[in-house]
């Protein structure tokens, strides 16, 4: 799965061009078999330094690993830590709601 959703990130920020914020959410805390945000950000640099593009697009800011703040298996949106709500609010400023969006779940 985390395999799959970077390299999903990786195109959507291809296709997405300039300007384009990719959050790749990982729970704060183990919790089962969930990756969490450190194993994430692990996985991340030892992708990156195989691959260029990934890499580039890290380095620009374009996608990125964030802490849910979460523990638990399922996701509770009421629940987010300051890390994600922090992330989203500055997306909000930059790409208002009504504009667009895409949120992908995977689990």
């Amino acid at each position: 799965d985390v395999m799959g959703m970077v390299l999903l990130a990786k195109a959507l920020a291809a296709v997405g061009g300039s300007g384009t914020e990719i959050a790749l959410v990982a729970n704060t805390h183990a919790a089962l078999n969930d990756v969490t945000h450190t194993e994430l950000d692990a996985f991340l640099e030892t992708v990156a330094g195989a691959d260029p593009i990934l890499k580039a697009q890290i380095d620009a800011g374009a996608v990125r690993a964030v802490p849910s703040g979460q523990f638990s298996t399922l996701l509770d949106l009421n629940r987010c830590g300051p890390e994600l709500n922090g992330w989203v609010t500055d997306q909000f400023e930059k790409v208002p709601a009504s504009d667009e969006w895409l949120v992908v779940f995977d689990g």
